[in-house]
């Protein structure tokens, strides 16, 4: 009887070692600000009529992300960016918005130390707003158009000591965007409600380096 409770013991405070976690409860709740500098996918400028691309595929990008960790694996985060085609004489406008919810893999070995790496994935619903420049054939010469749809993606961040945050992000936002149209007045002869950025489900990739803190 003494073996098997002396057994029991020596089996639970070994269960205990195995599933404890080597970092304190609540570390990594509370808000974080990161600061986002990359590439946004932006592939959908195509002016219909003059079969001109107003911008490159990809173009740089800019923006914050703000974001509050409820648990130390479940976050919630509000990100914008913003994009143009800087090298064109026709310039476009891109804001992009995504709404997260982020899940943090914290794995013991990548945890325990000053530097902790925490890779994560994150989902949520992706809006994106366009300034077009309108075709040179219009005397109206922007086209604002909006896009909506999921977005998905992951990354890596790297905590150094309590506060400092530096991590790479990664995304795709499956975008449904609408038509746009215009009358071409400046055209001989004029033509109306021409169909000049074509609209329809637009897969956008973008990606980023992270810099910011954790509160």
């Amino acid at each position: 009887m003494k073996r098997c409770i002396s057994l029991f013991i020596f089996f639970s405070l070994f269960t205990h070692h195995l599933i404890a976690h080597a970092w304190e409860k609540g570390f990594h709740e509370g808000p974080y600000l990161l600061f986002e500098g990359g590439v946004l996918q932006s592939d959908f400028d195509t002016d219909q009529v003059s079969g001109a691309q107003i911008g490159r595929d990809f173009e740089p990008s800019f923006g914050l992300i703000f974001g509050w960790n409820i648990t130390d694996t479940i976050a919630t985060e509000l990100k914008g960016l913003y994009s143009t085609n800087l090298k064109s004489d026709r310039r476009e406008h891109i804001v992009a918005t995504n709404i997260n919810l982020r899940y943090s893999f914290l794995v013991d070995a990548l945890v325990r130390n000053k530097l902790k790496i925490m890779p994560y994935v994150k989902i949520g619903p992706a809006v994106r707003l366009t300034a077009f420049p309108g075709n040179p054939q219009s005397s109206d010469q922007l086209i604002p158009s909006y896009a909506i749809g999921p977005s998905a993606g992951g990354g890596l961040m790297f905590i150094w000591g309590k506060y400092l945050s530096i991590g790479l992000d990664a995304h795709e936002d499956f975008l449904l965007f609408n038509d746009n149209r215009q009358d071409l007045d400046l055209a001989s002869p004029a033509q109306t409600n021409q169909l000049v950025y074509k609209g329809g489900l637009h897969p956008q990739f973008g990606a980023g380096i992270l810099f910011g803190v954790h509160y």
